[in-house]
């Protein structure tokens, strides 16, 4: 009787283990945590500036796309609004760079020639290559010449299977004519042996059961357009002194903007500005995932290039706890000496996947770095209908369609709670 090896088994429970996951979005969230457990994501996150570069350069050169790039966001210049593409950590391809590793392992393994296996593994990091590319710029192609539409059918629903295409040829064609066993003659191959087959892969037909299966889980998905729900907090002041965040519908934006200013020491360090509490406690879980966008209105007494930092925490008015600090943002500011007609728009890096509780309150701290070389002072424009400054957050923080039944009254109220019952602003 034949004995099926170690390696058979391995590979068929683990398919038919993961095939009975009922849910394909939970293996997509667990291999989401793991990475974010190992450290990946921060990696990838440095990584993705240079991925948006190297995405918008063939666009660009080859394509012919007018595009502009801004950190890891590609921005596809059709004429009319830029259109922003977004890529992520997590949709950078590392998912088929592990898929592919696999397929390395398990298609070495054997008494083939040495020549013929580094041939394999030179041929599976080209394809990777080239299919993890053609996934992230087709979506952008569709989006400039077809609409958003196509660009999402692309995305969601044929991404996944166009990997699968590409590996499960890259592995017929890796077992059936360039891995040679040892001692065997290397002979060409002709089109219809590399359509027909000639030689049985039954480990590598149960190996590609279980990357089909694992691809539906993880679900490499190429770009991730700026398209999800956000939600707009101003940044608003009340009278004793107070500072705070809230929607633009829930307050009355004056003609004039109210203006913070700060004097420098002469002393150099980071000082802490300003600092802005949410309106009151969350009414529900707020899981923030994504980036934040500040639309500010700085300004300095001198021209100058200031650092500044955005610390977001996280906050529990009901419990005597330190905020928990759950992002930074940093940026380096060219100042005028005057306020700036438009907002400058700072877009913050990718979030660590948190969730800001109910009952919590979300705080954005400013600070900047001052070099104390000469005298200054550092404005800030906010509250008012032409200094609208606020903090776009991914997500909804606050769900607008809700908005128009809710007076601006709770919200006054709900101020005065928050500041009666844990630390103001600055």
């Amino acid at each position: 009787m034949r004995r099926i090896n170690a390696l058979s088994w391995i590979l068929w429970l683990s398919a038919l283990a993961l095939s009975l996951l009922p849910m394909t979005q939970a293996l997509n969230d667990l291999g989401a945590l793991l990475a974010i457990w190992m450290g990946l994501d921060r990696l990838l996150m440095k990584i993705a500036p240079l991925a948006a570069r190297y995405v918008a350069a063939i666009l660009h050169h080859i394509f012919r796309v007018p595009t502009s790039i801004y950190g890891a966001s590609i921005y596809l210049e059709g004429g009319g609004i830029p259109i922003e593409v977004r890529l992520d950590w997590n949709c950078l391809g590392w998912q088929g760079a592990l898929m592919m590793a696999l397929a390395l392992i398990i298609l070495l393994q054997g008494e083939y020639t040495t020549w013929s296996k580094v041939k394999t593994a030179l041929l599976g990091a080209e394809v990777f290559i080239a299919a993890n590319t053609a996934r992230m710029i087709l979506p952008c192609l569709l989006f400039t010449h077809l609409g958003y539409e196509a660009a999402f059918l692309f995305h969601n629903y044929l991404a996944t299977p166009m990997i699968l295409a590409v590996i499960a040829l890259y592995w017929h064609i890796s077992t059936g004519f360039i891995l040679q066993p040892r001692g065997g003659a290397e002979k060409g191959a002709r089109l219809r042996d590399i359509l027909l087959g000639r030689r049985g892969i039954s480990v590598a037909t149960m190996a590609i059961i279980l990357l089909a299966t694992l691809y539906t889980g993880l679900g490499i998905l190429p770009v991730e357009a700026a398209d999800y729900p956000r939600t707009a907090l101003t940044f608003e002041f009340a009278e004793p002194d107070f500072r705070y965040l809230t929607h633009p519908d829930w307050t009355d934006l004056g003609e004039r903007p109210h203006t913070d200013e700060w004097k420098n020491t002469g002393t150099p360090g980071w000082y802490k500005l300003w600092e802005f509490d949410l309106y009151g406690p969350l009414v529900e879980d707020y899981r923030m995932r994504g980036n934040i966008n500040y639309y500010v209105y700085f300004y300095c007494s001198r021209p100058h290039k200031a650092p500044y930092e955005f610390h977001i925490y996280d906050v529990d008015p009901s419990a005597d706890t330190p905020p928990v600090e759950v992002h930074v943002d940093r940026f380096i500011i060219p100042l005028e000496t005057g306020s700036p007609p438009d907002p400058i728009k700072l877009k913050g890096e990718e979030v660590r996947p948190y969730i800001f509780r109910e009952g919590h309150t979300i705080r954005i701290t400013i600070y900047v770095y001052d070099d104390g070389h000469e005298k200054r002072v550092y404005y800030f424009d906010y509250d008012s209908k032409d200094k609208h400054s606020y903090a776009d957050f991914p997500g909804m923080v606050v769900d607008e369609r809700l908005l128009p039944s809710i007076p601006l009254a709770i919200a006054a109220l709900m101020i005065g709670v928050r500041r009666n019952g844990g630390e103001g602003g600055i």
